[in-house]
């Protein structure tokens, strides 16, 4: 069986089962007398009928013929009646699936917010609020999904100060592996550069606070050279932010988007953001930020693809063994960052 699942994701095989249990158990309690396994096409009809009577979540008769479809062309289930095929089970999943909410997209953070988080990863005083947004600044600055962010295994900081100590420049390098987007075992066994101005809106040094935060809640060091990830590539990944359990840090768990997004609102709110500002922030908001700024910017398509790490069909090649490829977006990058710290360009004001 582990090689029959091996391309499949653990999330998507617990959908697919939460749906066959559903439905045995729907036939077990309203249909006693019935097998519920092979599925009869009279039966699932009866059961999708019943969640469409009783407004159950509009995926759900989707999912189950989905599942059921797995099962069938994966698992080798018996389906003498192919249920699949049948048109009326399927149209009403569909009538059902159109009820569905319709998708609305989250907003990015403001600069303003940006800069709130940039302070508190310095300066809170609390250390797991720190940690919060210290990850959420890099998820922002990184152009980050909260996931790829924490499938980062290398971690380096080649900051530039002046003669006082003060940053005023510098990148933080790292490389993620088993990226979101990456579904393929070509890109799931390579690493992917990831590039991060250290200089964001204040002045304040986000990221090394981010490794000193991580190193006083006693969180394993990251790794700090490329060999060193390569060599130890068969050993637990080391999370950037483990998911909070009570009072302490469940280190094989990955923080999850909810609890990053609840995190980030709860700064923000205790900064003084209203209920409309912070009302449509999720933790997508913090990839989309920069890329929306640049968007806003004029900077052309290929720019925003190379930040965003949204690879073109054809291209990922070059793009993978060329770490230069990377050098122009970021130069563009910084360009409209400066712009914003200037007031000469306002990416959040109304067009």
């Amino acid at each position: 069986m582990e090689d029959v699942f091996a391309r499949k994701a653990t999330a998507t095989m617990n959908i697919r089962a939460a749906a066959i249990l559903m439905y045995v158990a729907w036939v077990r309690k309203q249909l006693p007398e019935v097998d519920p396994l092979p599925a009869k096409e009279s039966v699932v009809y009866q059961y999708l009928t019943s969640l469409k009577d009783n407004k159950a979540p509009a995926t759900r008769a989707s999912s189950f013929l989905q599942a059921w479809s797995f099962c069938v062309n994966v698992l080798d289930f018996d389906d003498p009646e192919q249920v699949g095929n049948s048109v009326r089970c399927k149209g009403s999943a569909h009538l059902q699936f159109l009820r569905k909410r319709k998708l609305h997209r989250k907003d990015a953070l403001t600069m303003l917010q940006l800069a709130v988080l940039e302070l508190v990863a310095v300066a809170d005083p609390d250390l797991r609020t720190r940690l919060y947004a210290g990850f959420a600044c890099l998820c922002t600055h990184g152009r980050l999904r909260n996931d790829d962010a924490n499938c980062i295994g290398m971690l380096d900081l080649e900051d530039v100060r002046d003669e006082e100590g003060r940053l005023i420049g510098g990148y933080v390098e790292a490389s993620a592996a088993g990226t979101k987007t990456g579904k393929s075992k070509d890109k799931l066994s390579t690493f992917l550069l990831v590039v991060i101005p250290m200089v964001g809106l204040t002045g304040a040094d986000w990221a090394t606070s981010l490794i000193e935060a991580r190193r006083t809640a006693s969180l394993e060091p990251m790794r700090g050279s490329f060999s060193a990830l390569v060599d130890d590539q068969t050993e637990q990944a080391v999370l950037l932010l483990p998911k909070r359990n009570g009072s302490s840090f469940d280190l094989g768990t990955k923080a999850t988007s909810e609890e990053v997004a609840g995190a980030v609102i709860d700064i923000l709110q205790k900064a003084g953001c209203t209920d409309e500002e912070i009302a449509n922030l999720r933790s997508h908001s913090m990839k989309s930020t920069w890329l929306t700024a640049v968007g806003k910017y004029g900077e052309a398509s290929m720019v925003r693809h190379l930040l965003g790490y949204h690879i073109v069909r054809g291209e990922s090649s070059m793009l993978n063994y060329n770490r230069d490829n990377l050098s122009e977006p970021m130069d563009r990058l910084e360009t409209v960052r400066d712009n914003v710290k200037l007031g000469s360009f306002v990416p959040d004001a109304k067009r």
